[in-house]
């Protein structure tokens, strides 16, 4: 019994210092080395010394193990001597010796396809460099991954495109939600999620994985096809669990969701110490978009944070191009999360692939993806990209969870985070350094697994290097801190990011801080020691910028009616807010300095959309924030955007789309949409007249030959939120390609005011104005239309002309009564408007020279009906000095018969040009002007009765004025 006992001490001793899944079927007696358990009453090192000074001389000895057992090994110097386990076993205090013995532990599984994964082992016979590889199987000989130390499960997630989870390889290796019924209709675990047994699919809302996805299969066999079980591969873990959630349609929002359900699960796990949830401790992502910067997809970012936060670290491929991320972007490796790995590629060379993405910033290390030999969705074979190399570093930090350390285990358990980081930290430390590497890469190295599993277990052993970094930034100075780590041993060096010279600190303790920076600065930082085994004498960089840059306002909880726009904003350091802004189609800008975090503009015109640019200026250190500029925001437009209007999954837009779209003479210019789908309700409105026809055209665009699609126009005529049937207004009777002309005829009982209009362009044939499974090809536009009575439709009011003091207006095309009509101007931030009759033209004086004016008409329709025209601006001019430019001039005789005499006062007659207009602004034939310097005389002979308009400007000054004359 008692060597029974024995022996598995010697199971426990191994088990915390090497590996969890060593085993013994072929051992040898290690002829010079016993394990001695010592008798629990002797505890005193004192006693021990005693013990072992009554053994003969040529002995060493030291302690394995002081608790649960007191265990030591003794090792006879002469490993000649014969067998002295009797000896030891007459010794006094001595419980029991049994002789130790060499494991063999099965560091190279018996997969047959093994030879061909030469990640894992290369000795150049299938090409390349021998030795470059992961010296994968020197760390099996420590751990082939499955549970923690305290016995959890390690799940690592998948963000992919499905899974076979009917594969030999993997089978065993897919996760299930064992506290989910499957197919039962029910959320069993209450996470959130119905029957998700097998993980979850982001569009199906369901468990259902492609099990004929071929990338996805291949990310999880390199993470964990199940090793050492006579079938064709190993994964990195021989036997973790995979747990598979399928993007989707791969945007951006299905990444979201996926990575929802991974934080969910997890976090579940933690607040019921196990009992549901998943212990996922990473996620892959062997996927994402080309030259985007981390800036453009924020929520993105932070959600690496978050995940992060409850243990969760996360790996993410580059792109497959030779981009500089820290130029160009990538997403998601552009991101700074603490909490994200990412990885570039190479191939069985040592070489970085030239279609790789790099970055001295953005991308952590490389790893092998080059034609890696991996699981397929049907068989087995070769797989490659950035996609390829990432799972190997994701399958990397779930093998580190499982290096039998109680030690981080124990941190584990309370610091989600802090492990997290740790796991992060000792896979940089752990790189090799290779020259295509080197400046391209925050470790200028590639991923080693031996390396890896070797610094993780020292944090049990002892002799630790740093790890579970984390630097807090002040205005001007930087505190560093770690978990672990054995000091005095650990300096740090640190240096502008864009500088070459290094400041070294030796001895630099934990918590120190990095004094004498600069505000807003990124620096540099790398921290070293001599145990462990890192790169070098330091190891992998760190960026991290200082506090006291102005950073840009973030804009929250926007909102609008029909006349106001309101926004919060805030900034991280004590600042106001530069607003500008430009009504949607026009030039003139307005300027408002805020000082209160809540911003409203008011008195706006309904249905009308703001270009606005916001950039903060910080107090502290006085400084400007970047320019956030193209916020576009809309007033309300009634009913067109205030119903609930069906809306749209993602469609491909990129083979044919709407190019533009007329009504009229109003065209809007849209282009193909990422998503398929827009909706420029607010921003873009056709102006639409009841019991009129109107005409419009329909202009699409291609990549490559014309398709044949179906066109399809709806308008929202009862305003009830719904685009019916009996409300389509186009359609095309058979598929057709080029532009689409046609008419619209607007009833005349229709309801007056701001409505919603569809513009469909589908490849697909379905019936109705919603979403359809059959629709995949085409676009969508949507628009708001202003149905208004016919009364008002040919109304144009002119802006003839602005003085520095004045303005003429006139409408064009008239066919009301004047007495029906109103005319209204304002300053444009006054609320109250100022009204006038309407004759021929209007004509306002005394205004503020270079100051901006709203203005608008309003039609009362036969009593019926009141329309209130849309609100313009015009801006009064700036230029010269003369204030009052109009009133040196005399005209006469008016009315006028056949002559008109200008007197220009004060000014030359050659230097004034002359427009002679009809009422409505159109030019008229001016004949026989007659010069003197004085005056001006006008044959008027030839005009007919009525009133005209001469328009005097002078060309020195380009002051300018309209006066009015009348014609008998």
């Amino acid at each position: 019994m008692r060597l029974i006992w024995s022996v598995a001490l010697v199971w426990l001793v191994f088990g915390e210092i090497l590996a969890q899944q060593l085993y013994a079927d072929q051992q040898d007696v290690i002829s010079n080395q016993y394990i001695i358990r010592i008798e629990p009453n002797i505890r005193n090192r004192m006693s021990e010394s005693r013990l072992f000074a009554n053994l003969p001389d040529g002995f060493s000895f030291r302690q394995i193990m002081a608790t649960p057992f007191n265990l030591w090994l003794v090792t006879a110097l002469d490993k000649r001597a014969p067998d002295l386990s009797a000896m030891l076993r007459s010794t006094p205090g001595v419980h029991s010796v049994i002789p130790n013995r060499q494991l063999f532990v099965r560091s190279v599984p018996d997969d047959p396809f093994f030879a061909n994964q030469w990640q894992y082992f290369n000795d150049g016979s299938t090409g390349g460099v021998a030795g470059a590889d992961m010296e994968m199987t020197r760390a099996w000989d420590m751990t082939t991954g499955g549970i923690t130390a305290s016995g959890d499960t390690i799940v690592i997630c998948v963000i992919d495109d499905g899974i076979n989870i009917h594969h030999a390889d993997l089978k065993n290796n897919v996760w299930v939600n064992r506290n989910e019924v499957p197919d039962n209709g029910i959320d069993d675990d209450e996470n959130g999620y119905i029957d998700d047994y097998y993980g979850w699919n982001v569009e199906t809302q369901s468990d259902s994985l492609i099990t004929s996805a071929n990338h996805g299969s291949s990310v999880s066999g390199i993470i964990g096809a199940t090793g050492n079980n006579g079938i064709g591969v190993s994964g990195v873990n021989w036997n973790v669990k995979i747990l598979s959630i399928n993007y989707g349609l791969a945007t951006e929002a299905d990444a979201i969701e996926a990575y929802a359900y991974a934080y969910t699960m997890r976090k579940l796990y933690n607040e019921t110490n196990g009992q549901k949830g998943a212990y996922i401790v990473a996620t892959n992502a062997s996927w994402g978009v080309d030259k985007i910067k981390a800036e453009e997809a924020p929520l993105w970012c932070e959600l690496f944070d978050a995940l992060g936060a409850i243990g969760i670290i996360n790996v993410a491929a580059t792109t497959n191009s030779n981009t500089n991320v820290d130029e160009l972007g990538d997403l998601p490796t552009s991101c700074t999360s603490e909490f994200l790995i990412t990885v570039t590629n190479l191939n069985k060379s040592d070489r970085k692939m030239t279609g790789a993405g790099y970055g001295r910033k953005s991308i952590d290390l490389g790893a092998y993806g080059h034609q890696v030999y991996t699981v397929t969705a049907g068989g087995y074979g070769t797989f490659g990209g950035t996609s390829g190399a990432s799972p190997h570093v994701t399958g990397m930090a779930g093998l580190l969870y499982s290096v039998p350390c109680l030690t981080f285990d124990s941190i584990a358990q309370i610091n989600y985070a802090g492990a997290a980081l740790i796991v992060k930290d000792m896979i940089l430390h752990s790189v090799i350094r290779l020259p295509d590497l080197e400046g391209q890469t925050t470790t200028g190295g590639k991923l080693n697994a031996y390396r890896s599993v070797k610094n993780m277990s020292t944090i049990c052993t002892g002799n630790t290097p740093p790890a579970g970094i984390t630097i807090e930034p002040l205005n001007e100075s930087l505190v560093v801190s770690w978990l672990v780590g054995s000091e005095p041993t650990i300096a740090l060096r640190y240096r502008k990011a864009d500088e070459f010279d290094w400041v070294i600190i030796n001895n630099f303790s934990n918590g120190d801080t990095i004094q004498g920076l600069l505000h807003c600065t990124e620096y540099e930082i790398q921290l070293g020691s001599q145990l462990g085994m890192l790169p070098g004498a330091f190891s992998y960089s760190k960026f991290i910028t200082t506090k006291g840059c102005c950073n840009n306002p973030t804009i929250s909880n926007i909102t609008s009616d029909q006349s106001t726009i309101a926004f919060d904003w805030e900034t991280s350091t004590p600042a106001t807010l530069i607003l500008n802004y430009v009504l949607y189609g026009q030039q003139d800008t307005i300027e408002y300095v805020a000082e209160q975090n809540h911003f409203e503009l008011t008195n706006l015109p309904v249905c009308t959309a703001l270009l606005l640019r916001v950039q903060a200026h910080c107090t502290t250190y006085d400084n400007y924030s970047g320019i956030i500029d193209n916020l576009l925001i809309s007033t309300s437009c009634d009913d067109c955007t205030e119903q609930n209007y069906c809306s749209f999954g993602k469609k491909d837009a990129s083979f044919e789309w709407i190019n533009s779209f007329s009504i009229g003479e109003d065209t809007m210019h849209s282009g193909s949409s990422l998503l398929g789908f827009s909706n420029f309700a607010g921003t873009t409105t056709f102006h639409l007249a009841a019991g009129s026809t109107h005409d419009f055209e329909i202009f699409p665009g291609y990549k490559g030959a014309p398709f044949a699609d179906n066109f399809r126009i709806y308008i929202d005529y009862n305003h009830d939120g719904t685009l019916s049937e009996a409300e389509k207004v186009f359609t095309t009777d058979q598929p057709k390609s080029g532009n689409i002309k046609g008419q619209i005829t607007i009833p005349t009982d229709a309801i007056l005011g701001y409505t919603r209009l569809r513009l469909m362009m589908v490849y697909e044939d379905f019936e109705g104005s919603c979403d359809n499974r059959e629709f995949q090809y085409g676009e969508i536009e949507d628009y708001c239309v202003l149905i208004k009575d016919n009364c008002n439709e040919a109304i144009v009011l002119k802006l003839l002309a602005t003085g520095n003091h004045s303005a003429v207006f006139t409408f064009d095309h008239l066919h009301v009564p004047t007495d029906s009509l109103q005319f209204q101007w304002k300053h444009h931030t006054a609320s109250e408007w100022n009204t006038v009759s309407v004759s021929d033209s209007i004509y306002l004086e005394s205004l503020e020279k270079c100051t901006l004016y709203d203005y608008r008409y309003i039609v009362n329709c036969d009593g019926k009906s009141t329309y209130i025209a849309p609100i313009d601006t015009f801006r009064t001019m700036c230029s010269g000095s003369q204030d009052n430019y109009s009133h040196t001039f005399k005209l006469y005789p008016n009315p006028v018969g056949d002559y008109l005499i200008l007197e220009s006062g004060q000014y030359l007659s050659n230097q004034l040009d002359l427009q002679l207009m009809d009422i409505t602004g159109d030019p008229v034939e001016c004949n026989s002007l007659l010069m003197s310097d004085e005056a001006i005389r006008v044959n008027t002979r030839h005009l007919i009765p009525g009133f005209y308009l001469l328009r005097i400007e002078h060309r020195p000054t380009a002051q300018s004025s309209i006066l009015r004359f009348i014609k008998w």
